[in-house]
């Protein structure tokens, strides 16, 4: 069997792990949560739909039987 202070020390090491990667986590869903925050208010175009398409692209599309 094993002696007690190795049990301690090996449910020690595992929580400071934990703590770590916990801490770790919310640092980066804290970090990206405040970039995406930053990014909206950015002006970013909507798709172009296909009505707006250039009439190049509609011809390959009848071709294509879109």
């Amino acid at each position: 069997m094993v002696d007690g202070w190795v049990t301690m020390l090996m449910l020690a090491f595992g929580i400071i792990v934990a703590v770590i990667g916990v801490t770790a986590y919310l640092r980066m869903f804290n970090k990206e949560k405040s970039l995406s925050s930053s990014h909206s208010s950015i002006d970013i175009p909507p798709p172009l739909s296909r009505h707006t398409a250039p009439e190049e692209d509609r011809s390959s599309d009848e071709r294509q039987g879109r």
